[in-house]
């Protein structure tokens, strides 16, 4: 009887798993040889018909710096094969620019995306079946990064994205900074929270301070700013041709 009711548990804690259509899929690194950066971890997918956004990815992993020197800026993509729904074809960017933390030599850090939705493919309006035609498979590619020092490895052409970003950020801390000298904490908090769609370093202090005073966040700005110089002289002026 014991036997029995075990047998139709696992049946059953099975059946929950397919029928859910959760697949956990563990990374496969495919970056070129001489990589500086290794890519580990899995990625979730999921199916739930009953949404209208009825497909799902979330990246669990992390990356780890084997070289001597620390990175500072990092793009990785990830991919995945063999799905009855939509592949993944995502890129993961992070650049520690404007913070205190790097990934130093011999380290590693994690990588966790907020879910990545899809709906179904459709022609015409109409939903277009997903077959898979091979074995679920998910993969994970460095393709730049760049060091401490300013040197860089990998496509540079992939890295000037986040590079104009972070030249759009040094003008735009430049900009609260001087609302903060001018006029004081409330006015920066001020034009901070009057922002529509702001810079993502710029958003993660509002995030940060969303429930907190004032000082708050004229901490963050001075934290992000020092933070920047710093490895500006690092960088020794080093910067990517455009």
């Amino acid at each position: 009887m014991r036997s029995a009711a075990v047998l139709s548990l696992a049946i059953q804690l099975m059946c929950s798993a397919i029928c859910s259509g959760q697949i956990k899929m563990r990374l496969q690194d495919v970056s070129v040889k001489g990589s500086p950066l290794q890519v580990s971890g899995a990625i979730l997918f999921e199916d739930d018909a009953s949404k209208v956004i009825r497909y799902s990815y979330q990246i669990e992993g992390s990356v780890a710096n084997v070289t001597g020197r620390g990175a500072v800026l990092m793009v990785i993509h990830f991919g995945s094969t063999g799905l009855n729904g939509p592949s993944l074809d995502y890129t993961y960017q992070n650049d520690h620019f404007f913070s205190s933390g790097i990934l130093h030599p011999g380290k590693a850090e994690g990588i966790r995306s907020s879910p990545l939705r899809f709906g179904a493919s459709t022609v015409n309006g109409q939903p277009v079946p997903e077959h898979a035609s091979s074995a679920p498979a998910a993969t994970a590619q460095v393709i730049f990064v760049q060091f401490v020092d300013g040197s860089t490895w990998g496509d540079s052409d992939a890295g000037r994205e986040p590079v104009v970003v972070r030249n759009q950020t040094l003008q735009e801390l430049g900009r609260l900074q001087r609302v903060l000298g001018e006029a004081g904490k409330q006015a920066l908090k001020n034009e901070l929270f009057k922002s529509d769609n702001p810079l993502p370093c710029i958003s993660s202090i509002i995030n940060n301070c969303s429930d907190k005073t004032a000082s708050c966040l004229a901490d963050g700005l001075r934290s992000m700013i020092e933070a920047a110089g710093r490895h500006q002289i690092d960088m020794k002026g080093t910067t990517l041709s455009r």
